[in-house]
Formats: structure tokens, C-alpha cells, sequence
């Protein structure tokens, strides 16, 4: 998808950029200025448009489509558990797939959690990691959010090489189901974050994301979390 292209291209310029002296956050100038961008535009755009959907679809639909969108995924978490020797977890994905896309209506209702299939996650940017791209700096991509520059890449082929809807050849369906996905994904962003109390003694909002993304992604990666590096007030 374009859209896709265009974050890709984006994390690309930003490889050229100055570097600052943080090895994890190397271009945390750039960095900041994209991240007051998203808060904006989350707060002026994508919260009201979250909020209108919430409004308008009621919940049992809303889980419908956040089932069929998640139903999708299962083709990469596939993918990504075998070209990482996950074999079991392979295994789990791809029957989880059949089950929910036959008697889950394309995915839409969620059959194969009762049967005993938990949904195992597995991403191209861990796949990365699994073949020895350990370190990634820090990048907040427009309009999405926290990532690292391993992790955009691995974006990419999810959401393009591993995901049926680029391969479909209407463009305008295309571009609705893509649209859709970003409408579900903030509104499930949004019901996570208003449930989430922000310590009081975080003074600078753009630390404290950026250091519970890193260490959020690293225990995702390494099962392993470093606190002592967490969210230094006076890094600056």
C-alpha cells in the first residue's frame, strides 16, 4: 500500500538525519518534533474519530470487526513463527486461522480461544531480531506512533508481503479496509490509554513513552527488562 511506502520512505530519510549522542534515541530531536505531531493529531482527529465510531458501531460490531482484522494478522504470526523455528506456535496460528475464518465467519467471531488456541504473536521485526538485528534505534513514526528503525522495516512485510488485503485490486476497497484497520487499531489504543493512570512525577511525556515502548518491546523480544534505565527525568 502507499501508505505503507510512504513510512517506509520516511524511516529511510531519517537514516540520513544528524545523530545525537543517545545510542537508543539517536534522532530524538527529529523524534520529538513527529511525536508532538501525533499528539495533535490524535487529539484533534483520530480521539474524535475513535470517539464517533464508538458512538456510531455498537460493541458487538466493533468486536466483530476488531476480530477480523486480528483474524488477518494470524497470516503473519504464521509466517513469522516458522521462519523462526517456532514450530508449535505455527502450528496454533495457522489453526486458528482456518477456525476462525470457516466457522468464525472470515474471522469475524472468535472460535478458536474456546478450543484452546491462544494467539501466539510473532512479527517480522522480532524475526529480524531472531536472525541477529539486535540493535534498533528509536523512531516515532507520523501518524502511528513509537517504533524502531528494525521495526518499521518489519511493518512493512507484515502489512504488505503477509497481509491479503495490499494484494487486492480495487484500490478504493483497498484503501477502505486499510482505513479501517487504523480507525480499529487507534480505538483500541484509545480504550487502552484512558484506562492508564500516567505517574505524577513524569514531567516530560515524550521520555516516559519512549523509554515504556523500549522496554515494553525488549521484554517482548528477550523476555528480559533493564528498569534501571527506565525513564531518566534529568537525561537532559
Amino acid at each position: 500500500m502507499k501508505y505503507y511506502n510512504i513510512v517506509l520512505l520516511s524511516s529511510l530519510f531519517l537514516l540520513g538525519c544528524q545523530r545525537g549522542p543517545n545510542p537508543l534515541d539517536p534522532y530524538e530531536e527529529y523524534n520529538r518534533q513527529v511525536f508532538a505531531f501525533n499528539e495533535q493529531v490524535d487529539e484533534n482527529f483520530f480521539n474524535p474519530l475513535s470517539s464517533a465510531y464508538k458512538t456510531i458501531v455498537p460493541p458487538p460490531f466493533r468486536a466483530g470487526i476488531n476480530n477480523f482484522y486480528m483474524n488477518i494478522t494470524e497470516i503473519s504470526y504464521t509466517a513469522n513463527a516458522l521462519l523462526q523455528g517456532q514450530w508449535h506456535d505455527a502450528y496454533t496460528s495457522s489453526m486458528r486461522l482456518a477456525v476462525n475464518s470457516t466457522f468464525g465467519i472470515g474471522g469475524l467471531f472468535e472460535m478458536a480461544q474456546p478450543l484452546g488456541l491462544d494467539r501466539k504473536r510473532h512479527d517480522f521485526g522480532e524475526t529480524l531480531y531472531y536472525y541477529g538485528y539486535k540493535e534498533s534505534a528509536y523512531y516515532v513514526v507520523p501518524f502511528f506512533g513509537p517504533a524502531t528503525t528494525r521495526d518499521v522495516y518489519g511493518v512493512y512485510v507484515d502489512k504488505l508481503l503477509f497481509n491479503p488485503i495490499s494484494y487486492l485490486n480495487s484500490f478504493t476497497f483497498q484503501s477502505a479496509l486499510f482505513m479501517g484497520d487504523v480507525v480499529n487499531t487507534k480505538t483500541q489504543v484509545q480504550e487502552y490509554v484512558k484506562n492508564f493512570a500516567e505517574p505524577d512525577y513524569v514531567n516530560d511525556r515524550y521520555l516516559f513513552i519512549r523509554d515504556l515502548y523500549l522496554q515494553y518491546r525488549t521484554f517482548q523480544l528477550t523476555k528480559n527488562v533493564n528498569w534501571d534505565s527506565f525513564y531518566d527525568q534529568n537525561e537532559n
